[in-house]
Order: structure tokens, then sequence, then C-alpha cells
């Protein structure tokens, strides 16, 4: 990036577009992630979202529509979304490992249901939530409940998935369908807790 700097004036965000099939697997149709932090605010400054040809090559015309959810969903990882930056947040605690994942105090954690109901009767069951004050507001506002920690999201599958996206059992959003208002709202505040960092 050093070579570019001469170029860039009052630029917040550098954004790297690529279509490369290194990295893609099975149906994926992109992936993102930050590239650099502001060495004063923990911001991200420069991300990088990578579409997977083969997937593109595959899409029927019609599918294309869908692609701008496609790009806000991994905009959204570059700026915010991502376990990597959960410890830069605003009130974040020091991180602490829990299997395959790092939980961050105050931002992402994991609580114990004792009362899951399944078909063979109630169990123990972990679940991992986005815990942020604004995210948890919205979250309780939507499911209108009072006592809700955050927003849940995934908890399986591969690292990149867990605690990177919203689970779908919960919020219903699956490959190409609409993200409901619910969700892009909580993702709202997840960019407004990040961002709030060098506005304090």
């Amino acid at each position: 990036m050093e070579r570019f700097v001469d170029y860039l004036y009052d630029v917040d965000f550098v954004l790297i577009v690529s279509v490369f099939g290194r990295g893609c697997v099975g149906e994926m149709l992109a992936y993102a992630h930050h590239c650099a932090l502001d060495p004063y605010t923990n911001r991200p400054i420069a991300g990088h979202v990578n579409f997977c040809p083969a997937a593109l090559k595959s899409m029927k015309s019609i599918e294309f529509s869908h692609g701008m959810n496609t790009v806000k969903h991994e905009l959204t990882h570059a700026f915010v979304f991502a376990p990597p930056l959960y410890p830069y947040f605003p009130g974040a605690g020091p991180p602490q490992r829990d299997g395959k994942v790092n939980l961050i105090p105050n931002v992402a954690q994991r609580f114990t249901r004792v009362d899951w109901e399944t078909s063979k009767g109630p169990m123990e069951h972990d679940v991992y939530m986005i815990t942020t004050p604004k995210v948890r507001e919205e979250a309780r506002r939507h499911f209108n409940c009072s006592t809700l920690e955050g927003a849940e999201v995934e908890n399986h599958g591969p690292p990149a998935t867990i605690f990177a996206h919203w689970e779908k059992r919960v919020f219903e959003v699956g490959y190409f369908q609409k993200i409901s208002r619910n969700v892009v709202l909580i993702e709202v505040g997840i960019k407004e807790e990040m961002w709030e960092i060098g506005d304090e």
C-alpha cells in the first residue's frame, strides 16, 4: 500500500476488490476481511473483498439482483463484523479462549441455556451472542424480551463463520434470502459500536 500513499487524500477507507479462485470453497460467492487498522483509533482503514469466479460464472442472470446484498454483507465483514476486530470495540474485555473461538467480554460471549427444548426433552445448550449495548438493545426490542443478552451468532461451521454471521435458526438469513430489516438494524448497531471509538 505504501506506493499508493501519494495518491490517497482525505480517504477514510480503501477497498481492494478482486476476483480470484484462491480461498474459494464449495459454493462460496465471496469473502472479505480488513487489511489495516488506524494506529490511533483501531478502526479498519483498508479492506479486501474477493469474489469467487466459479460462483459468479454459475449464477443465473436473475440471481445478479442479489449481488448487492452479497456486497453489503462482505463490506460489513471488512468494516466491523469480524472476530479479529471485536477486541477493539469500546468496553471490550480481554479475550478468553473457548474452544475454537475467543470470547470477548461485553462484545462476543457464550451463554448456557439449561432448558433448551429438544424432541427428547430439555437439555443444556450453549449459544453465542454479540452483546454490545446497541446490539443488545435492538435484539431486545425486536424479540420483545427485556432480558435477552444480545443477538445470537453462528457457533458452528468453518472458523470464518463462527461469531461472524447471525444465527440462521434465529434470523432466517439464507444464502440468497432477502436480509430482513431486524438483521440490518442489528448490523447498523454493530457499526455504530465500532465507529464510536474515535468519536469519544
